[in-house]
């Protein structure tokens, strides 16, 4: 992850431009060097992170359970074919890097829509992140705020790493992941189960700042989070309840789908 100055700088701290010729504020262009190369200034931090990847064959029949596309049978046949098919279907999240389904005024004056698979992977993974964020601070010893997300939708897979700018870190993500991970992600699962605010939270969406919604760290502003992606209920943007991430139901399909690959 990089994060670093592109393009234009005052060169001081002060808004103030003392060149001796006026007053006034000027952005200057990175100077070009001879090589034709310009220079970036970096923000250079060492720090840790925990990297996760949402089971493609669950993130499948997640899908066809809640009626967004139907597998074919060719995507069934081995791990590869239904990668890459979850890839075709997914040149929205290549487009854009999120979905929604609930659109902003803006976003509709681009001429975005709705793309209901994408929408659904994007809206489970973003949900799975904050709920690992709001319940690490038990374990890694790093508060939440100074945890942030990064995720990869195109990939079903995200990252939770520590913010802050310091020079060293504690070692704390790396020390759960190699002997607390499962308590971890069991404490996840509660935690993403009720809410404070709950029932009025269930019934509004299912997210809020009570449960999954973070000050800081969000690259998204808090938006396509809702426990319903887990466990199943009413999400803002489609009309009729959604069968969760982590039911039953989607749970036995994507197990009938792995043993038929296995007994084929």
């Amino acid at each position: 992850i990089l994060l670093a100055g592109v393009g234009y700088t005052r060169y001081f701290a002060s808004p103030i431009d003392f060149d001796g010729t006026n007053n006034s504020a000027k952005l200057r262009p990175y100077k070009i060097e001879e090589n034709g190369k310009i220079p970036l200034y970096v923000a250079k931090n060492t720090t840790e992170a925990f990297m996760y990847e949402l089971d493609p064959w669950r993130v499948a029949a997640f899908l066809e359970i809640n009626e967004a596309i139907e597998i074919p049978e060719k995507a069934k046949s081995s791990d590869f074919m239904l990668r890459a098919w979850l890839l075709s279907i997914s040149n929205h999240l290549k487009e854009t890097g999120e979905s929604h389904l609930q659109l902003l005024s803006f976003e509709k004056e681009r001429g975005l829509t709705v793309d209901l698979p994408t929408g659904l992977i994007f809206g489970v993974l973003h949900t799975i992140s904050h709920a690992l964020k709001a319940t690490a601070h038990q374990y890694v010893g790093i508060d939440q705020d100074s945890l942030a997300e990064y995720l990869f939708p195109l990939h079903i897979s995200g990252l939770l790493y520590a913010s802050s700018h310091v020079q060293f870190t504690l070692g704390g993500i790396d020390a759960v992941f190699r002997s607390n991970l499962q308590q971890w992600l069991g404490t996840v699962r509660e935690f993403s189960n009720t809410c404070s605010f709950d029932p009025v939270c269930g019934q509004d969406g299912g997210a809020c700042l009570a449960c999954l919604y973070t000050k800081f760290g969000c690259n998204y502003f808090n938006r396509s989070l809702s426990r319903a992606y887990l466990f199943g209920g009413k999400v803002r943007g489609i009309d009729k309840e959604i069968k969760g991430f982590w039911s039953k139901e989607v749970v036995d399909l994507s197990e009938n789908l792995k043993n038929s690959l296995v007994n084929s």
